[in-house]
């Protein structure tokens, strides 16, 4: 039974990194959004 739970804790852990990972490159492509709207902001604004 403990062998089982620890198979189960692992495929969690795999799980969870894969979501963090995910998230991780979808904050990356946000902020990369957020970045191009605010270069354009700013040429618009001080032209």
């Amino acid at each position: 039974m403990n062998e089982k739970s620890t198979a189960n804790d692992i495929e969690n852990d795999e799980s969870s990194r894969s979501t963090l990972e995910t998230d991780y490159e979808i904050l990356l492509n946000k902020l990369g959004e957020i970045k191009t709207t605010i270069s354009f902001l700013k040429k618009n604004i001080f032209r």
